[in-house]
């Protein structure tokens, strides 16, 4: 499967996911998806999140990795990925902390989490 790197492109089986989770939590504000983790490991869900992150063109997280290095190396990126979320061993990295100075004068954090986001609700 291709990326698309300059737009986001989400496929027809991504966005029946989508609109699916939102409806039902639209229609019952107590509802939760306690089988989301299988759909999370779904290689389209994992590809359609990956490219909405690079095309953001985020920064590097606390392990210094790119946007641009993930997205020259993205199958074995996903692959990985892929792999450690169906063993169940995947553990996302720290939370990168960086303090952005408002017009005012004061600061307020930007946090940025490493590894894909997910891509699930619109």
């Amino acid at each position: 499967m291709t990326l698309p790197w300059d737009e986001i492109i989400t496929l027809n089986k991504v966005r029946q996911l989508q609109r699916t989770l939102y409806r039902k939590a639209k229609e019952n504000g107590r509802w939760r998806a306690w089988s989301l983790y299988g759909d999370l490991c779904r290689r389209d869900v994992l590809a359609t999140a990956l490219a909405a992150v690079v095309g953001n063109a985020g920064s590097a997280g606390v392990d210094g990795v790119t946007t641009e290095q993930v997205k020259a190396d993205s199958t074995a990126f996903l692959d990985a990925l892929e792999s450690e979320l169906r063993s169940k061993s995947h553990r996302p990295s720290p939370v990168l902390r960086v303090w952005i100075l408002k017009a005012d004068g004061k600061q307020r954090p930007l946090r940025n989490q490493k590894g894909v986001m997910l891509y699930l609700l619109p």
